[in-house]
């Protein structure tokens, strides 16, 4: 039950995080491919409550769960949780008390003020926090790719570098942002939804009775997959079951070798005692020989 709770938690978080893209139905003055995402929770946009309510689950959610699911973690597992953590803090500061003041895109006040650097406290803040909030969600996705080792989360985890420096690339060389950030926004999401299920996974596998005996429970999806080495082409083995380098081999049960006695020896009578007769049916019987025939010695009429 809580293993699903926490996966239909992070699907909420990661939906809440998508309420951009109703965006052009509530606010179409802002333009879906030059603007900041931001710009739709600024403090003179219409249904600007919307946009931060949605930010607000997300970072609530996110950060819940990682705090939760930190405890006893290790390594690269731990500094995953810690990247969740900072992502939701971050995220809950961008859409709470420092969201934007103005709407740059289509403000010439606003992006006068902006390029100057005269804007309100608020704005710097909000752009620090967005900034923190993407480099925590990028060492997250790497950092849990490094704790498992999977194919699917290193991909998940590629999108998610990629999309945030192309993010990074836009603003440097001063482009429109707007569809470069949807496209990082969506990564993040789905990033959410496969972080979620992976949690779930997790708590299914260290939680069967089967994990104690090192084999794979739960469902299909949830058990690894083999890794095969590219010499002998057999499964290589996990680093739970592997054996320390120097550490004695496990002793085998080696099969009896001695061949059974034929016949079977028979027990000799003791002092005193008669001796059983001996089944025929368990003594083989003996072969004789024919003896060789010889030749007939020649007769004929006496001389």
């Amino acid at each position: 039950m809580r293993r699903n709770a926490g996966f239909a938690a992070l699907v909420v978080a990661a939906i809440t995080y998508l309420t951009w893209i109703f965006g052009e139905a509530l606010n179409p003055a802002l333009d879906p491919l030059t603007s900041y995402v931001s710009e739709l929770a600024a403090d003179d946009q219409p249904h600007e409550w919307f946009f931060r309510i949605g930010d607000v689950v997300t970072g609530s959610i996110a950060g819940t769960v990682a705090i939760l699911r930190v405890k006893g973690s290790h390594g690269a597992r731990f500094a995953g949780w810690v990247g969740v953590i900072v992502f939701g803090v971050a995220t809950l500061l961008d859409a709470g008390p420092f969201t934007l003041t103005c709407a740059p895109s289509i403000d010439s006040d606003c992006k006068a003020a902006e390029q100057a650097g005269t804007l309100p406290f608020p704005d710097d803040v909000h752009t620090v926090a967005s900034v923190i909030a993407t480099v925590a969600l990028v060492v997250a996705a790497v950092a849990f790719a490094l704790y498992s080792g999977s194919v699917l989360r290193w991909a998940l985890a590629g999108l998610v570098t990629a999309t945030s420096l192309a993010v990074a690339i836009t603003v440097l060389a001063g482009a429109d942002i707007g569809l470069a950030q949807r496209i990082q926004l969506l990564s993040f999401s789905a990033w959410l939804v496969a972080l979620g299920w992976w949690q779930r996974c997790e708590r299914t596998l260290s939680s069967s009775p089967a994990s104690a005996t090192g084999r794979s429970a739960g469902p299909a999806s949830c058990r690894p997959t083999p890794s095969y080495s590219t010499a002998s082409g057999t499964p290589a083995r996990s680093p739970s079951t592997a054996r320390p380098p120097g550490s004695p081999a496990p002793r085998r049960a080696r099969p009896s070798s001695s061949p059974t006695p034929w016949p079977p020896a028979t027990p000799r009578p003791t002092r005193g005692s008669t001796p059983s007769p001996v089944s025929s049916s368990s003594t083989p019987p003996m072969r004789t020989r024919p003896a060789p025939e010889r030749p007939a010695s020649p007769t004929g009429p006496p001389g």
